[in-house]
């Protein structure tokens, strides 16, 4: 129904504007043609200085109803479009039903590698909808009053990226090597110096659980890669969970926290890498990669909070001690700063010795 409703729509009141597509590509590989544009997507990791960007989290809504004017995550297969024209009903067939122009996507973009993503600018939404997947259906039409830029494209752009696909072996996606692979796609999909933004003034991703469904991606851990891939980009995140109130409330707190202490990526990578070695001796972690997380958190904390009191304590006692010698000095001499720092009973019998010397010199 929904594209029957597209066809009557376009028949009655044909649209105007303009939709381009853009092939983004992580710096290094062959790109050749207008739409095409590379990004510095290789990156070491382990050596990023950028700390976590803003986030907000939703337990409630959609990303195309409540990410206006952000860039809205396309949970893509690595063949775009996935089964929209076949028999799949979830979330990216869903996206390019309600905005059938994206479907135009299937006919100019080839496979996606792990170095690249798709960009779709100004397609106009025309359906509203309820339901997913076995139970979606269409729930009337939508209006689309997002406003034109200056080449008559509306205010909308969505970027198609696609996770690995990790089946029933769930524990691989924490290897190192599909580590980084997310990461490079996560970047080449939200740098946004290669989508042209200017300093300061580069949209919010509205994003979600990316890759977490029939994919088996671990939904802590794409949150987690996600916020990296965006603090190096520069954007903040509006994350939904879609009902995931858990999820929700432990991203919120474990960001919270990492804010705190000033983690850097580089800091997270580590960590991802230590968490990875736990699942592979064991097979798994109790308590999730949050929980390990949160250890680790309060592991950096405990280090320096110790530091900072050693430092703290050796200052102090620097401090006294030249306090006390710049004191004595000027009224006696060295002895004088000496007799300062003599214990108390010391000071006493010395004292008691003068009176006593006092008192022999009266009786003569």
């Amino acid at each position: 129904l929904c594209l029957f409703h597209y066809f009557d729509r376009v028949t009655q009141s044909p649209p105007v504007g303009v939709v381009t597509f853009h092939r983004q590509v992580a710096a290094g590989a062959a790109a050749g043609g207008e739409s095409e544009s590379e990004c510095e997507c290789e990156c070491e990791w382990e050596e990023r200085p950028e700390e976590l960007e803003r986030l907000a989290v939703r337990v409630t809504g959609k990303i195309e109803d409540d990410g206006w004017g952000m860039l809205q995550a396309d949970f893509a297969n690595s063949s775009i479009g996935g089964g929209v024209l076949g028999h799949g009903a979830v979330q990216e067939e869903i996206l390019f039903l309600i905005k059938p122009e994206l479907i135009v996507s299937l006919l100019v973009t080839e496979f996606l590698d792990d170095n690249e993503c798709l960009l779709v600018y100004g397609a106009e939404r025309f359906s509203t909808y309820r339901g997913y997947s076995s139970t979606f259906e269409w729930a009337g039409p939508f209006t689309d009053r997002a406003p034109f830029d200056h080449w008559a494209r509306r205010l909308t752009a969505t970027v198609a990226m696609d996770a690995l696909h990790f089946g029933r072996d769930t524990a691989q996606q924490f290897l190192e090597w599909p580590l980084r692979r997310e990461l490079r796609k996560a970047l080449v999909a939200f740098d946004a110096r290669a989508q042209r933004y200017p300093p300061g003034r580069c949209p919010a991703v509205a994003t979600g659980k990316w890759g977490c469904g029939a994919f088996g991606g671990d939904p802590e851990l794409k949150a987690v890669l996600q916020l990296m891939a965006a603090a190096v980009a520069g954007r903040a995140l509006l994350f939904f969970s879609f009902g995931d109130a858990a999820l929700a409330a432990g991203l919120q707190a474990l960001h919270r926290r990492l804010r705190a202490l000033h983690i850097t990526v580089g800091m997270l990578w580590d960590w991802l890498l230590e968490y990875a070695d736990v699942v592979g001796r064991t097979r798994g972690y109790a308590g999730g990669l949050f929980d390990f997380l949160d250890g680790k958190i309060a592991e950096e904390a405990a280090m320096r909070t110790a530091e900072e009191l050693g430092l703290g304590l050796a200052g102090e006692m620097v401090t006294a001690t030249a306090t006390a010698t710049a004191t004595a000095t000027p009224s006696g001499g060295e002895g004088a700063a000496q007799s300062t720092l003599l214990p108390r009973e010391e000071q006493q019998q010395e004292q008691q010795e003068q009176q006593q010397h006092q008192h022999q010199q009266q009786h003569q």
